[in-house]
């Protein structure tokens, strides 16, 4: 799969140039040679505080039917993460068809 500028749209003359770190986790740039710009590719998660595994966690208790603010509470104690039941929610709107497109599709 071809890394795509997110400025040129170009596949052409792009390359790795080291690594971003967030809360989220590590991330790989990109520079790209026709448009001299760093970047980093989309994958889903843009400008995201909470790495995306524990997205997904959540999501999946949630559908396990565990209440928002018992998803919210297990983040708190087993992995150390306060986020509000409204944030558990917005995610649940947001990934939930995404997460079941990929189930299906495996």
């Amino acid at each position: 799969m071809a890394i795509i500028c997110n400025y040129c749209k170009t596949s052409k003359g792009v390359v790795r140039s080291g690594f971003r770190y967030n809360q989220s986790g590590k991330k790989q740039k990109y520079l790209c040679n026709e448009c001299n710009r760093l970047f980093v590719p989309n994958d889903g998660f843009w400008k995201m505080k909470t790495k995306k595994e524990l997205v997904v966690k959540a999501i999946h208790q949630y559908n396990d039917g565990l209440s928002l603010s018992k998803v919210k509470n297990h983040l708190y104690q087993h992995e150390n993460v306060d986020r509000s039941r409204t944030s558990v929610l917005r995610w649940v709107k947001k990934y939930s068809l995404d997460i079941k497109k990929t189930s299906y599709q495996k």
